[in-house]
């Protein structure tokens, strides 16, 4: 492979290059004339043009090679925008977030419309049995509300569907984002997906827990939860054989009590967002 031309050579063949393009060129004979007219005249430049573009190139390569790459202080944009305002908290549930002011209320999983004493409310999976709920709880004017739902609208990509003005549908989230009063759309406008600086919203679990003797009654005791990730425990208490509990994301292993009675451990899965029916618990009595 032949050695590339120094840099002083090849600014001498790019110098020379510019100087014989300065020089008028000598005209056309009638012979090269009747050359172009059959398409077989070929212009009459040496071998001085060619060496110059390579040795240019050269040049170029070498300079950019040498040359370190700055930031001319524009970021790469990835596409996204945060759309949080300072002091606003960010609450993720089915990959998505919604972010809100610091002094709003955040409820989750509520059973009856919950009670609240800042200028906004942020409600996420409510239950929708509202049976026997009482009246008179405050609700500021502005509410927002996070939930599931079920069906399908089509395939759709992660955009929200626009129902109304401050009624949204997420497809690939299968949940629903609906807003009311003064600064709702200001709430709904910060949804994205999910990231890592959102406080991640529980799961609840919900189950039964009987003793069978001859006939299956209800317990009213302590149940033990463990969370299998992390190993920590916590109990909650079964009343008329019914009882729940929330936690992060995960699998858990529940054991129930009723006496001497030994009752066999189950086991559940947490979702964020999401209500799970724990398997029941059964413990065998004589």
């Amino acid at each position: 492979m032949p050695e590339a031309p120094d840099d002083d050579a090849v600014q001498r063949t790019i110098r020379d290059m510019f100087l014989d393009g300065a020089l008028p060129a000598p005209p056309v004979t009638a012979h090269e004339l009747r050359t172009m007219a059959d398409g077989r005249w070929r212009r009459r430049v040496g071998l001085k043009l060619p060496l110059a573009m390579v040795a240019a190139g050269i040049l170029i390569i070498v300079l950019f090679a040498a040359t370190p790459l700055r930031n001319h202080g524009a970021s790469p944009s990835n596409g996204t925008t945060s759309t949080a305002r300072s002091g606003w908290i960010a609450h993720s549930a089915y990959g998505i977030q919604v972010s809100v002011p610091r002094s709003w209320t955040v409820s989750y999983f509520p059973g009856c419309p919950a009670p609240a004493y800042g200028p906004g409310l942020l409600t996420i999976a409510p239950s929708h049995a509202g049976i026997g709920c009482p009246g008179g709880a405050h609700q500021p004017s502005t509410r927002v509300t996070l939930d599931t739902y079920a069906g399908s609208v089509g395939d759709v990509d992660s955009r929200a569907l626009t129902i109304s003005g401050t009624q949204w549908i997420i497809p690939s989230a299968h949940a629903t984002l609906s807003g009311t009063g003064p600064g709702a759309r200001s709430v709904l406008d910060t949804l994205t997906r999910a990231t890592g600086h959102a406080a991640v919203v529980p799961g609840l679990g919900t189950g039964t827990e009987t003793l069978d003797t001859l006939t299956s009654t209800p317990v009213a005791g302590p149940v033990k939860v463990r969370s299998l990730a992390s190993g920590r425990t916590l109990v909650v208490q079964a009343l008329n054989g019914q009882f729940s509990f929330t936690g992060p994301p995960g699998r858990y292993e529940l054991t129930g009590a009723a006496g001497d009675a030994p009752c066999a451990p189950v086991s559940v899965t947490l979702t964020s967002g999401r209500y799970a029916t724990v398997p029941p618990i059964v413990c065998q009595g004589e």
